[in-house]
Order: structure tokens, then C-alpha cells, then sequence
């Protein structure tokens, strides 16, 4: 029964570590998965890199102001399972 408390203190450590990971990955704050957005518009750079790719895109509004979109992506593993490899975006 002395290795009890000893296993519980481990566990609980190891929660403490973990749970910063949990809270890294949320994106309610910043993605509304109830809106769907279509942009189009010139790729200026493509970082298929992990923990997160990354596309630049140059948009020109309804009010013909051009303004760049940074979109951070999915990691290059699950990009990969979805057929999307560093060459799926070019510059131009």
C-alpha cells in the first residue's frame, strides 16, 4: 500500500506537464467552425514546415485593396494523409 501514493504523485505530476499541450491546441478563440470563408488569390510563400504549415496568400477585396492572408495550417504529417505534399502551393 506504499507505492500507492507514490504511483498517484507520479501521475499527478505527469498531468501537471501535460496539461500546457491540451490548451496550446485550442482554437475556439480564433477559427468559427459554424462559418465557411472562400478566398482566392496568389500564393506568395508556402512553409511546409511542422508543428504548423504555414500559406501566404495575396487577396484583392471587393474594394480592389489587396491585402495578405496568413493561414497556418495543419502539421506536415496530416497534411500528408490528406494529400497535400510542399509542392501542392507554389509562389505566384
Amino acid at each position: 500500500m506504499k507505492t500507492l501514493p507514490k504511483v498517484l504523485l507520479v501521475i499527478s505530476g505527469i498531468a501537471v506537464f501535460l496539461q500546457p499541450a491540451f490548451g496550446h491546441h485550442s482554437i475556439a478563440a480564433v477559427f468559427n467552425q459554424k462559418e465557411e470563408a472562400t478566398i482566392s488569390g496568389i500564393v506568395s510563400e508556402f512553409h511546409f514546415v511542422n508543428p504548423h504549415a504555414n500559406l501566404r496568400i495575396k487577396v484583392t477585396d471587393e474594394n480592389g485593396v489587396e491585402e495578405e492572408w496568413d493561414i497556418e495550417m495543419d502539421g506536415r504529417l496530416n497534411l500528408t494523409n490528406g494529400n497535400i505534399t510542399a509542392a501542392s502551393f507554389t509562389p505566384g
